[in-house]
């Protein structure tokens, strides 16, 4: 106890030493509180000692520490070891908190501890190992070092507790996280859980401040213990604050100190780690790392940082991994200036290939996007070099191993952005093309400088997720660089890489194989002639082994392109493989009426499977071409893809029809390379493609080609691009505006059809259709999107969309060669066959019995219409069938058979929109072409043809203007027949003459028919009888038309006005045709039809009294329609006898008599009517002969004009009569002996015409009216190859079968000086137009043919040849004999009045030889086409509605009749419409215009003469009256008085005068 006063005053002094005077007031005012305080204070330091209770020295530990916290205690140490053992473990909580509490404040209150005593703290605080008081624990140490800044005494131990601490704080903290609180603890769960969080912050606070304040004196050990610590914790722990507590104190220890290099791994773990979990942390760890990469150990802290990334150490997270990725990027994308290690391309690129050893995919994820932004740099692209380069290229190599578990749909293409949800692979693949993207621009840009081939090779690696345009790349690195070529030595792999890679891969897009096969194809170009025999076998036979199942229209067309291209050339061997492959594709089925011997001799070599084995290979084959089967000639549309190649063209709805384009563009590329042998082998091919009952297209496709076989003069082959059938279409409805209008009839069926429960109509033959992007349309100008959603009757609609329309736009594949085949022809020469030579016959008639096959028992629609309608061009090629009567006959009976059964197929099956009365006008015209070869027919024979015609004029009528036509070929092919059929035909006309659209074709028909007398030389009067009927039938038809609408358009149009026209022609030229001695029989017959027709009962119509007077005319008399000139004068005694003139109009005549005072009573009469002008002579019988006089004059006469016009004109010379004086005679005596008495019967009294001027000019002017029909018909030459107006109008002569053409038109007269001959504006005074024309008439018609080689042709002065074309240009028609081999066009040679244009082919193509050679063969052997060409706005007229084949015997009376009917037709609508008057009519006009004036001028002389007596009598009136007021007058002036001057003035002015005003 002695000792506690020394303590106490001991702290007394202390505290007063501590003082300072500013305190020495308040020390002052509180002595008495002091000294109590120091009283207390020792009575607390001895209750502290042991040998009190617990709870006494536990409440005096409080106490003493209360009064150290506030005074100053001068020795603290005597006061811890008082009460030292009270932290022992084995007291109580509250006397261990009370002991640390007394320690915590006794260190407080000492500035400066001595060691000994910083020590003794420090080792209790040390050798305290109670959890619970943890708190205390590091309260006492931070107090004792300060919070780390200082460490004396206790150096060597601070470390190690420090790291011991770290753990232990940790795990506490850790596990407190780990563990959830209770419900009964949550509150103190809370205030655990903080005070475990603080104690962790403290410990790292503490170790934090102790290496940076005190780095110096911790050993490595120690320094590596804590950091190690640190590390685990940091790799441990889940907590950011822990890893915030980490960085720190890494980043004080770099700053501070150094960092063991054993530790360099663990710290740049959690560097890593950090920099890529946390993002608040990123800058952070870039801070720490570019720190420690700026110390001493810089290269340590490199290497160690490349050994994350390539896993070369422990096996790291892929955190970690991406962290360190993300950090090693950032160092080596540093800039200079920021003092980091300069990180060379070749490392760089080491290391980001090094991380990929781990297999990882999200760490080749992390790999590809910092190689990524290593590229985005161009300065660090710039710096690697051509070997570095094969670093990256091995990175995007290995990370296309994870593309197996990308989705097939997700693609390698640039840009895309990853969306949530997306896997890692996905990512991969967004970032791999985000990479071959820069990689592709540095290759098109050339700055990639590196191995592009490994580019590619990686392009190729992963071909299936590479967009369109990157493929398209590599194929064309492999084209540009050659690698398919021979001078690379892997070009037979590389060519297997493109096949395997970029075409038979599955799901390959379209233009990507359609590019794999140009790229082949372009291959091909190069080793054909060296390596071809390599590239079939090994490529491309491959290629095509699958192709029957292939689904891509597009890509079937060009691989069949491709194929054909090899084929053309390959070897023997190789063509027989490749056709097969073709036949596989095509399925062709041969039926049992195919062409047998399909296998040539050419593809016999190669073993083949036989046809049953092919048909059940191609029936599996297309059975899984398309999830949806169509019919053979009704499929769904084909793919549109993109471009393809030109050798095929459009590509077809189904595989069978591209085959089928293929084997047509191999028959047309051997055809133009003179390949004969290769294209009779296709020929069989496509023959037995026809002749199956395969699919449709396909089928279709190969007849196109067939049936556009021709063959010219010399027998070789040559293709026609066009043919002509459009009319037969038309019926089909095969034409757009059709087509059309049969969509929309079809969507309304199809409504209905769908409503009833009905199903299309399926069509024989057939096989699947190929599936693509987009569909199209069987003509090739529908498109039907794939996918797209239709109405079920629109989809009905598409699906009976025709296989064919017209015109057709792409018939062939390909443009055929406009040269024939010098070495392929349909018959061999004599010299070929005794010579030798490599012509090969090609075997047309196995075509033409296929085509008779079809034509007879198909069931194809498509097909069989398709052949309906442009067969018969064919056939007008005669001399491609010629050699084939025995089949031509069988074609002819079962044409001629069906036309009389009025049968088709029985198993066609036709559209509902097609009627069998349409297919038999395809049979029609089909037969009517057959008719050039009726020389092989017999006489029974050619009977059945006409008789053919016949029964389709009734049976149906839309035939009948077909058979018109035909029959009006027959008149002149075949005479014979047509002779014993015509009363028959001319009866059947009658029933049909009044039927829309066929009057005029039967008119037309007569009025020809009317000027070939041979063939009605056996007609009885009811047969003429008959003919006259049908004209006034149908004159009666159209005046009835007329009474009913008198002002309707359709009466009034050009073609009613031609066809009315032509019945009065028919009438005109018939009656003509009669013997003389038979009209007068029919007058009467014909005139009461007349006067029945008339439109009003008040008069008779124009044409009606026109033709009555023509009747009138030639009833009894053959004579001229025109007068000669007025030749009274000559027959009067040296012209001083007057004569005497006066003319009258009586009824529809003009009648002019002229009498000569000096000739005894000799008289000239002309009559003028409106069918022409009569001219007689007569003299009353007074003694003297007339005949004696006539043949007196006629000697003088012809005397004279032999003097004056030589012998060759004196049969025309007139003379005056020089007879003596005669008695005279008036003119009306005349008059009264010719007519009837006005009184007596009722006609129109005579009305005498006024000898004056105007009556002179009317009369001329009537006489200038013709009295003939006249036309004016161009005749043009074009020769080989002329096709400019220029050359063919400077033409002046033309080929033997053009003069032979020419000659038969009519006959040549001279030009100069002809007067009676209508020459249609030619020159007859200087032959300025040529010195001859051809000329032909008969009684009512004239026809001047202006022949364009006839015409002068001077090309210096006249170069255009304008003088030919004012008479050409002005024709309305023209004949065009066209040998140019060129389709001739109405623009060649265009003028404002050519309507129509005749146009003359021969029927094969001619050469020099042929076309001016001697002639070989007869006129009956000898054929050509005619065409009828019409201008825009004029109707179908004449038989050449379509092409006709006349031969060369009737060619020139054919084609007068035509253009004579043309003609007509052409004034007619020349008109614009309105009534046609005839020359005929225009006289009538004329004469009845004479008559009106006259009976006008009667009329106003009557009324005239009725006013002068009228005005006569009144002014005698007047005079009168006058008289009787003057004698009033005078007898009152003499009864008057006047009286003086006044009375007399007023008189005067009374008087009213007036009544005399």
């Amino acid at each position: 106890m002695s000792g506690q006063p020394k303590l106490f005053g001991a702290l007394r002094s202390f505290v007063q030493a501590r003082s300072t005077p500013q305190t020495a007031v308040a020390h002052d005012a509180a002595h008495s509180h002091d000294a109590r305080t120091s009283l207390d204070q020792d009575a607390l330091l001895q209750q502290l000692r042991p040998g009190h209770t617990l709870d006494e020295r536990t409440s005096a530990a409080l106490g003493l520490a209360k009064i150290t916290q506030t005074y100053a205690v001068p020795s603290v140490t005597e006061i811890w070891l008082a009460g030292k053992d009270l932290a022992d473990k084995s007291n109580p909580p509250k006397a261990r908190k009370a002991a640390f509490y007394l320690m915590i404040t006794c260190i407080n209150s000492q500035t400066e501890l001595s060691s000994v005593d910083r020590l003794l703290f420090f080792q209790a605080i040390q050798e305290h190992d109670v959890p619970e008081d943890f708190g205390m624990q590091l309260k006492a140490l931070t107090a004792l070092t300060k919070n780390g800044r200082d460490l004396t005494s206790f150096e060597q131990s601070i470390g190690t507790l420090l790291a011991t601490w770290l753990i232990q704080t940790y795990r506490a903290a850790d596990k407190r996280r780990q563990d959830p609180p209770s419900k009964d603890k949550a509150t103190a769960g809370t205030s655990t859980e903080q005070s475990q969080e603080d104690e962790l912050t403290a410990v790292f606070q503490s170790a934090t401040n102790a290496v940076k304040f005190n780095f110096a004196i911790f050993s490595e050990n120690d320094i590596y213990a804590l950091l190690y610590n640190v590390v685990s914790i940091s790799k441990r722990t889940g907590t950011r604050s822990d890893i915030a507590l980490a960085l720190e104190f890494m980043d004080t220890l770099i700053c501070y100190g150094t960092i063991p290099v054993k530790n360099l791994s663990g710290v740049m773990e959690v560097l890593c780690s950090a920099h890529e979990t946390i993002t608040e942390f990123g800058e952070r760890t870039w801070r720490i790392l570019g720190n420690l990469l700026k110390s001493h150990i810089s290269h340590s802290a490199l290497e160690t940082l490349r050994s994350v990334i390539d896993g070369t150490g422990n096996e790291q997270h892929i955190n970690t991994v991406k962290g360190a990725l993300r950090l090693f990027t950032r160092v080596f994308r540093a800039k200079e200036e920021e003092g980091l290690p300069v990180i060379g391309v070749e490392m760089a690129m080491t290391t980001y290939r090094s991380a990929l050893n781990k297999r990882s995919l999200r760490t080749c994820l992390e790999v590809l996007r910092h190689l990524s932004q290593v590229l985005d740099d161009k300065a660090l692209v710039g710096q690697i070099t051509y070997e570095e380069w094969t670093v990256p290229l091995e990175i995007l190599y290995i990370s296309t191993r994870y593309l197996e578990e990308v989705p097939s749909a997700v693609m390698i293409i640039p840009g895309q952005v990853d969306a949530p949800g997306d896997s890692h692979a996905v990512k991969l693949a967004h970032v791999l093309g985000d990479v071959v993207g820069k990689l592709r621009k540095m290759y098109e840009e050339h700055t990639l400088n590196g191995p592009e081939g490994d580019f590619v090779d990686l392009l190729v690696r992963v071909h299936e997720r590479l967009p369109v345009d990157m493929q398209e790349l590599v194929l064309e690195h492999y084209s540009v660089n050659h690698l398919c070529l021979p001078n690379s030595p892997d070009w037979v792999a590389n060519c297997e890489v493109v096949v395997n890679s970029f075409y038979t891969h599955p799901g390959k897009r379209t233009e990507i194989r359609q590019r794999a096969l140009r790229l082949l194809s372009d291959v091909w170009d190069v080793v054909q002639d060296v390596y071809g025999d390599s590239f079939v076998d090994e490529v491309l036979l491959p290629l095509l082994d699958t192709l029957e199942k292939e689904k891509d229209a597009a890509v079937v067309t060009d691989a069949l392109a491709l194929l054909v291209d090899v084929a053309v050339v390959a070897s023997v061997e190789h063509f027989a493989k490749l056709s097969a492959v073709l036949r596989r594709c095509a399925g062709s089925r041969m039926s049992q009426y195919a062409s047998t011997g399909m296998t040539s001799s050419l593809t016999r070599s190669v073993t083949a499977p036989e046809p049953s084995t092919l048909s059940r290979h191609m029936s599996s084959s297309l059975a899984s071409l398309s999830e949806h089967p169509s019919r053979g000639s009704e499929r769904t549309h084909e793919s549109e893809g993109s471009s393809h190649m030109d050798t095929v063209g459009v590509p077809s709805a189904s595989l069978p029809g591209a085959a089928a384009k293929s084997f047509v563009c191999m028959f047309l590329r051997c055809l133009k390379d003179n390949e004969a042998k290769r294209c009779a082998a296709i020929f069989e091919d496509l023959v037995g493609l026809v002749g199956s009952d395969g699919d449709s297209e396909a089928r279709l496709v190969a007849m196109k080609l067939l049936i556009r076989i021709r063959v010219d003069m010399s027998r070789q082959t040559w293709i026609t691009p066009t043919i002509e059938n459009t009319e037969v279409a038309k019926v089909f409805n095969r034409t757009p505006k059709t087509a059309v209008e049969h969509e929309g009839e079809q969507n309304m069926l199809g409504s209905r059809m769908h409503g009833e429960g009905h199903t299309p109509r399926k069509v024989s033959g057939g096989s699947d259709s190929m599936s693509g992007s987009g569909m199209l349309s069987r003509g090739g100008s529908l498109r039907r999107p794939a996918g797209s959603r239709l109405t079920e009757h629109l989809a009905l609609s598409l699906e009976s969309l025709p296989l064919w329309v017209v015109p057709e736009s792409d018939p062939l594949p390909m443009e055929s060669p406009e040269t024939s085949c010098a070495y392929l022809v349909t018959e061999l020469g004599e010299e070929d066959a005794e010579t030798g030579t490599r012509k090969v016959v090609l075997p047309v008639v196995k075509w033409l019995r296929t085509a008779t096959n079809i034509l007879e028992r198909d069931s194809d629609w498509e097909v069989y219409s398709y052949l309906v309608a442009g067969f018969a061009p064919q056939l007008n090629n005669t001399l491609l069938f010629w050699k084939h009567i025995p089949e031509i006959q069988r074609l002819r009976g079962l044409i001629c058979n069906q036309l009389s059964n009025g049968s088709t197929p029985s198993r066609l099956q036709m559209p509902n929109n097609v009627r069998k009365t349409d297919v038999m006008v395809g049979i029609v015209v089909t037969l009517t072409s057959m008719i050039p070869y009726h020389k092989h027919n017999s006489k029974q024979q050619d009977d059945e043809v006409i008789q053919a015609f016949q029964n389709g004029l009734l049976k149906w009528q839309r035939t009948a203007k077909y058979c018109m036509h035909g029959l009006a070929v027959c008149c002149h092919e075949m005479p014979l027949s047509s002779t014993r059929f015509l009363a028959q035909t001319t009866g059947r006309l009658s029933q049909i003459i009044t039927a829309a659209g066929v009057s005029v074709h039967v008119l037309e028909f007569l009025y020809a028919l009317a000027r070939a007398p041979h063939l009605y030389v056996n007609f009885t009067e009811a047969d003429h009888r008959r003919v006259f009927g049908v004209a006034l039938q149908y004159i009666q038809h159209a005046n009835t038309i007329t009474k009913q609408n008198p002002n309707s358009e359709a009466t009034a149009s050009a073609l009613n006005q031609y066809v009315l026209t032509q019945a009065y022609n028919v009438l005109s030229a018939w009656f003509l045709s009669l013997k003389l001695y038979e009209r007068p029989k029919y007058v009467q017959w014909i005139t009461r039809g007349l006067l029945a027709s008339n439109v009003t009962k008040d008069s008779i119509d124009e044409r009606n009294a026109a033709l009555i007077d023509m009747l009138g005319r030639f009833a009894y008399s053959n004579s001229e329609l025109k007068a000669g000139p007025a030749t009274l004068e000559k027959y009067v005694q040296g012209g001083t006898a007057q004569i005497n003139s006066k003319t009258w109009v009586h009824g529809n005549s003009v009648i002019t008599i002229r009498t000569s005072s000096g000739t005894g009573g000799l008289s000239e009469i002309v009559v003028r009517k409106p069918s022409g002008t009569a001219s007689f002579f007569c003299k009353p019988n007074v003694g003297a002969d007339i005949t004696d006089l006539l043949a007196e004059t006629e000697e003088s006469l012809t005397a004279k004009n032999e003097a004056e016009h030589g012998q060759e004109d004196a049969a025309t010379g007139k003379a005056h009569d020089p007879l003596g004086e005669l008695s005279t005679f008036l003119p009306s005596y005349v008059l009264l002996q010719l007519t009837v008495n006005p009184e007596i019967a009722d006609q129109p009294r005579p009305l005498l015409m006024p000898d004056d001027d105007a009556s002179q000019r009317a009369t001329s002017v009537f006489d200038r009216i013709p009295v003939v029909d006249f036309a004016k018909i161009g005749i043009v030459y074009v020769g080989p190859g002329q096709t400019t107006e220029a050359e063919i109008l400077a033409n002046t002569t033309g080929s033997r079968r053009y003069l032979d053409f020419v000659d038969g038109l009519g006959k040549l007269i001279r030009l100069k000086g002809i007067k009676e001959v209508y020459t249609g504006g030619l020159d007859t005074e200087n032959d300025i137009d040529g010195e001859y024309a051809y000329f032909w008439n008969d009684k009512i018609t004239q026809i001047i043919f202006h022949c364009t080689s006839m015409m002068p042709t001077a090309l210096d002065r006249d170069p255009q040849c304008t003088l030919k074309k004012r008479h050409i240009g002005n024709d309305f028609v023209n004949v065009v004999f066209n040998e140019s081999g060129v389709p001739w066009s109405l623009d060649v040679i265009p003028g404002q009045f050519n309507f129509l244009n005749v146009v003359i082919t021969p029927d094969a193509r001619t050469d020099f030889t042929h076309r001016y050679g001697a002639d070989t063969e007869e006129a009956d052997s000898r054929f050509f086409q005619v065409d009828l060409l019409r201008r825009g706005d004029i109707p179908e007229i004449s038989p050449l509605c379509q092409t006709k084949i006349v031969s060369a015997k009737s060619l020139s009376a054919f084609v007068r009749h035509v253009c004579l009917n043309a003609n007509i037709y052409c004034h007619v609508h020349n008109l614009g419409g309105g009534e046609f008057v005839s020359n005929w009519c225009e006289r009538l006009r004329h004469i009845r215009r004479m008559r009106d004036r006259l009976e006008q001028q009667h009329a106003a002389a009557q009324a005239a003469a009725a006013q002068a007596n009228a005005a006569q009598a009144k002014e005698h009136a007047r005079e009168q009256a006058a008289a009787r007021l003057r004698a009033e007058q005078r007898r009152a002036l003499v009864d008057v008085d006047f009286g003086d001057e006044n009375s007399l003035s007023a008189i005067v002015e009374s008087m009213d005068f007036t009544r005399f005003a």
